[in-house]
């Protein structure tokens, strides 16, 4: 059989075009990132208030002399100091802002309630971790930091901070203010106790 010139080239041109092309490796890369959002932690935790022991014939004065008293006179230091006291503490993450509420059981208040009377206290906070906090009321209250039922702001350190302060005895001289005299006997050998309440937010 004899084959032309011209279609054995077409041919062999259609054949060329058949053969596959063998393909070259080859490698890319690319980098991504793994995050976990971590949202601060925060606690707080009461304490049992020691005011002291104190006998039943002592006065009211005489507790007052030691923590601190409020009356006519305004707020007076007593010899235990201005941070006789611990409240408890807060442990909020390190550089967490938060705010810590505490009330006594009359708001800004706290109050026993000894032989039918109301033996009224002001919890005053001087001191969170440490750190010396503003005063409340300076006209009132000047040098013994916040009030119970003030917002105290801070930032967390990742340890506890612990809230120190002391309790103001309400103090009557005259009856013009105040629920106790500083002469009047404390009259009781039973334990006396007041509830505190703790917000923490953050």
């Amino acid at each position: 059989m004899i084959i032309s010139k011209s279609l054995f080239r077409t041919a062999l041109a259609l054949g060329l075009v058949a053969v596959p092309v063998s393909a070259q490796a080859g490698t890319t890369t690319a980098v991504s990132n793994v995050a976990v959002e971590l949202a601060a932690q925060c606690t707080v935790t009461g304490a049992t208030v020691n005011m002291g022991t104190y006998r039943s014939t002592q006065t009211w004065g005489d507790v007052a002399s030691v923590l601190g008293s409020y009356g006519e006179n305004g707020a007076v230091e007593g010899s235990a100091g201005m941070e006789a006291l611990e409240f408890g503490s807060v442990n909020c993450s390190a550089g967490a802002p938060y705010t810590l509420v505490v009330t006594g059981n009359d708001t800004n208040n706290s109050y026993f309630m000894v032989n039918e009377q109301f033996i009224f206290m002001i919890p005053m906070f001087k001191s969170l971790g440490g750190t010396p906090l503003p005063d409340a009321n300076t006209s009132q209250f000047g040098g013994f930091g916040t009030r119970a039922s003030f917002p105290i702001s801070h930032v967390g350190t990742g340890a506890p901070q612990v809230l120190r302060g002391t309790m103001l005895i309400g103090i009557e001289e005259t009856g013009a203010f105040g629920t106790v005299h500083p002469q009047q006997q404390i009259g009781t050998t039973e334990q006396l106790s007041t509830p505190l309440s703790y917000v923490l937010t953050f």
